[in-house]
């Protein structure tokens, strides 16, 4: 089959206030001092399969960003997406925030034809 294909994948979630009590977070009412560095410099890359393997490798690739939550509190925001490792059967996709930037959570939509 010579067919376009295409769909879209997100990064995962990740709660910025995770592990801060409602207290703190009320009291100080500034979540930037101590937020979840599990939300700072994201690398995530997540394996994406064609639903049909094409017969080489696709000539087109193209992957955009759809959808972006971050908390900014006064930080850049920074995000990369991109395509790696592409095969007649599928890609890698990154997920890439640096700096100081929190990132929740981000969706890319792509598209790869023959």
């Amino acid at each position: 089959m010579t067919s376009c294909q295409g769909g879209q994948m997100t990064m995962g979630f990740c709660d910025y206030l995770y592990g801060l009590s409602e207290f703190r977070i009320a009291a100080t009412n500034n979540t930037r001092a101590n937020p979840n560095p599990q939300c700072i410099n994201r690398n995530v890359v997540k394996a994406v399969l064609f639903k049909w393997p094409f017969q080489q490798t696709p000539s087109l690739v193209h992957v955009g960003l759809s959808m972006i939550d971050t908390q900014s509190h006064d930080r850049n925001v920074r995000i990369q997406v991109s395509a790696e490792s592409i095969t007649p059967y599928g890609f890698n996709l990154r997920f890439r925030s640096w700096g100081d930037s929190l990132t929740q959570n981000a969706a890319v939509s792509w598209f790869v034809c023959p």
